[in-house]
C-alpha cells in the first residue's frame, strides 16, 4: 500500500482487514485489540469508537492518546521500507503496527511482541 493509500485509508477498512487476516490465522480480535491499544494508547473504548468512526489512519494515529515509549524497539520491513529508519512520524508508526500485527500472523508470543 503506498504512503497516501496508507494515510488516507479510513481505520475501520484497515481494521477489518488486520482483524480478518489474524482470524485466518486463528488469532483473537482480543489480540489484535491488546496490540493496537499497547501500540496507541487508546482503551477498549476508545478503540471501539475510532472502529466505529469515519476517521482515516492518518488521523488514528495522530489522535491516539500516547504511543507506547517501547515502539522504537519495533524492528522490521514493511513494503521494502526499513521500519527503524523511517523519518515521518505517522506512517512510520503505522507501519511499526504492521509489523506488530504482521508478528502475530507469524505466531510470535504476545510478550515478545509487546517488547515486555
Amino acid at each position: 500500500m503506498s504512503k497516501l493509500n496508507t494515510m488516507t485509508t479510513e481505520f475501520t477498512t484497515y481494521y477489518a482487514h488486520v482483524l480478518k487476516e489474524a482470524e485466518d490465522r486463528n488469532h483473537t480480535k482480543e489480540q489484535v485489540d491488546t496490540i493496537i491499544m499497547w501500540l496507541t494508547g487508546y482503551d477498549e473504548k476508545a478503540l471501539n469508537q475510532m472502529i466505529e468512526s469515519r476517521i482515516d489512519m492518518e488521523h488514528f494515529i495522530k489522535e491516539a492518546p500516547a504511543i507506547h515509549p517501547n515502539a522504537s524497539m519495533i524492528q522490521g520491513r514493511v513494503n521494502g521500507e526499513v521500519v527503524q529508519d523511517m523519518q515521518e512520524s505517522t506512517l512510520k508508526t503505522i507501519r511499526q503496527l504492521e509489523v506488530l500485527l504482521e508478528q502475530l500472523n507469524k505466531d510470535e508470543p504476545l510478550s515478545t511482541i509487546l517488547r515486555k
